[in-house]
């Protein structure tokens, strides 16, 4: 899979990585190379830490009223899924 990888060159000369899909994912390097290749790793050792899990939201649960939703009914948690 592939992530976007925002970098910027700064003032100093250093290089900052930081990947949108992942916040908090950043990393500081020397050169391109090096600041590359740490956001790679972070991004590997965040996605082996983290779990995605999906939740089903029932259509009738939840309307949008001018813009802000409104509860309908209480959320039956067995519909509740997790990615495997």
């Amino acid at each position: 899979m592939q992530y976007a990888i925002l970098l910027e060159k700064q003032a100093d000369g250093h290089y900052a990585a930081s990947v949108p899909m992942l916040p908090g994912v950043t990393k500081i390097g020397a050169s391109r190379m090096e600041t590359l290749q740490a956001i790679r790793q972070a991004i590997i050792n965040t996605l082996q830490q983290r779990e995605l899990v999906y939740v089903d939201i029932p259509d009738n649960l939840i309307k949008l009223y001018n813009d802000e939703f409104v509860e309908i009914k209480p959320l039956d948690l067995t519909t509740i899924s997790t990615l495997e």
